[in-house]
């Protein structure tokens, strides 16, 4: 089925890319996907390799972080380095389509490629991009990428999410509740509308997401996660919007 932009369905997932041919791409990671070079769970071994008393966190990066990466300390420059480079050549990837990355991935048709090969600017959001960690990977991947696409990051990099899950509201008068349930933490806001427009966040603490094992385990913790939050901040809530 051809990409529709503006109806995603799960195959459009750029995490499932193989990284197969791109400027500077290491041999170890040819075949591998973009989540497995740059998603959370190779950048956290990747710190725990380097700080391993960094391991018992339940998350290491903001640590990371402010203790070593804002200290420019050698091993956490290499780190912050390696996720740009992996950053880089994901968006080569994406934007030239070259044969031996689109064999890889034949779950995508002409449509994808199409698509992102028309991409001039892309702007980017999350909890990684948010930090200082976002700053050294976006100076890297925009220095190898030489004028390809321009790159920056959002205003509010880590809220993206609840803003898009509030701006769903259609029939949102005065509050609602929105929440992100990411990789690690539960992010949590109050949304504020004003003749059905949405005109601030007001972001709660986020939650520590425990390391659950079974699909209800992770069911009963979204609920109990969204009951709690809303029964101890709010005795009216007009609307409610969940986005996961």
């Amino acid at each position: 089925m051809p990409l529709d932009p503006y109806n995603i369905t799960p195959n459009a997932s750029i995490n499932r890319v193989k990284l197969m041919s791109a400027p500077g791409l290491p041999d170890e990671w040819r075949g591998k996907t973009a989540y497995q070079v740059i998603g959370r769970d190779g950048l956290v071994q990747r710190i725990n390799m380097a700080f391993p008393e960094l391991t018992a966190l339940s998350d290491c990066i903001p640590a990371f972080s402010q203790q070593y990466l804002a200290q420019e300390h050698p091993s956490a420059l290499a780190i912050a380095d390696e996720m740009g480079l992996a950053l880089a050549c994901l968006l080569f990837t994406l934007k030239h389509g070259e044969a031996a990355n689109r064999e890889a991935r034949p779950q995508w048709d002409d449509s994808y490629w199409a698509h992102w090969g028309s991409i001039q600017h892309i702007i980017f959001g999350g909890g990684l991009m948010a930090g200082l960690l976002g700053k050294y990977m976006m100076a890297k991947a925009t220095g190898m990428l030489s004028g390809l696409m321009s790159l920056t990051i959002a205003d509010y990099p880590s809220a993206l999410p609840l803003i898009g899950a509030a701006r769903m509201a259609t029939d949102a008068n005065e509050v609602g509740w929105v929440f992100d349930f990411g990789g690690t933490h539960v992010k949590r806001a109050q949304a504020i509308y004003e003749n059905g427009s949405l005109t601030r966040l007001e972001q709660l603490p986020s939650i520590l997401i425990p390391a659950l094992d079974q699909a209800n385990h992770v069911l009963d913790f979204m609920v109990q996660a969204i009951t709690t939050t809303i029964s101890t901040n709010s005795e009216n809530t007009q609307s409610l919007r969940i986005y996961a």
